[in-house]
């Protein structure tokens, strides 16, 4: 078996907690989150213990150097993820999770030992679409802001979820700003598939998710802003982890015929159907643009960016979402 990268390659860092207070106490490392302070990058790793409170633990980006670590005192044995804010509160949840947890942080304890990291501050309740109090999220296993703060991405589920949780669970999208959900993948098909098949014998589970804009090309082959893996855990061989990749753009180019057989080789036009784990049709991506910018502003969601190729695009528009417009290869005119 070979590995790419790993752990003894060079520029592969690697931290053991042996050396540090947490050590033999936490035995779950769940899914971190980055803070800049002071222009210094700081990974924040939730443990579990099962019988002490949940903690954070705080390391360097630059040389994995350990700092500090904090309880978090609303979490009794649970801490599967964090997610930092812009302003550095922290948040997270219990596993079974219909509300948040929210904690001030003193981030100068960095610099100095100080009386306390972490302080509780509030638990914020989530709600559906219709504004009706959100069920569980059973096993919440992590959870990202989008860069401007006004998205929180959560995932949550288990390897051995029956089939009522498999469709409820995967990945939750909440406005932050009324903690109401305003998208949820689905399970197999459509343009926010998170596919995972629980049970014997993929044992399919939702892991962790993280928000990084990768559409320069700087990792190739992948591009879109949110990434979320799967792992299939493999009772007797090796576990297999796949990724997911997902764009906030609404890509609108006219006159270009969409290529739904880049998107769905197996089946044959028009309606280019989905099933369980394929590729779904990715009308309004790269390679199945839009042609009509009056459809794509249709379709957009809160928060969505909207790209319009060069072109003048007639008509009468009225904007009533929070959308992003920008213009791909020129001068994008609306109205005339």
């Amino acid at each position: 078996m070979t590995c790419a990268p790993c752990r003894t390659d060079p520029g592969v860092l690697t931290q053991t907690l042996g050396d540090t207070p947490v050590a033999g106490l936490y035995f779950h490392l769940g899914d971190p989150d980055v803070y800049r302070y002071q222009n210094t990058d700081y990974l924040v790793v939730p443990m579990e213990s099962g019988f002490l409170p949940g903690a954070i633990a705080v390391f360097r980006c630059s040389d994995l150097s350990y700092v500090l670590y904090a309880e978090l005192t609303e979490q009794a044995g649970d801490a599967g993820w964090c997610a930092i804010s812009r302003d550095g509160k922290l948040f997270s949840s219990l596993q079974h999770a219909s509300t948040l947890l929210v904690y001030d942080m003193d981030w100068s304890c960095v610099n100095a030992p100080c009386e306390a990291f972490v302080t509780f501050q509030e638990e914020i309740p989530l709600k559906d679409e219709q504004g009706n109090p959100l069920p569980d999220l059973v096993t919440t296993q992590g959870g990202k802001f989008a860069p401007d703060g006004t998205l929180l991405y959560l995932t949550s589920g288990f390897f051995d979820d029956n089939e009522a949780l498999q469709a409820s669970e995967g990945i939750t999208v909440m406005d932050t700003a009324s903690w109401w959900r305003v998208a949820h993948s689905t399970n197999g098909y459509g343009q926010f598939n998170y596919y995972y098949n629980p049970g014997c014998c993929t044992y399919g589970e939702p892991e962790g998710l993280v928000v990084w804009d990768l559409d320069n090309g700087r990792a190739p082959g992948m591009s879109g802003q949110l990434h979320v893996f799967r792992t299939n855990n493999d009772p007797i061989g090796t576990d297999s982890v796949t990724f997911f990749h997902y764009t906030n753009v609404i890509r609108v180019t006219p006159g270009t015929d969409c290529n739904l057989s880049n998107c769905c080789p197996n089946f044959q036009l028009p309606g280019c159907p989905t099933l369980p784990n394929s590729v779904p049709c990715a009308i309004g991506g790269s390679t199945c643009p839009m042609q009509i910018f009056a459809e794509a502003l249709d379709y957009a969601w809160s928060g969505a960016e909207i790209r319009l190729r060069a072109a003048t695009y007639t008509g009468t528009m009225t904007i009533s979402k929070r959308v992003r417009l920008t213009s791909d290869g020129g001068v994008a005119r609306l109205g005339g």
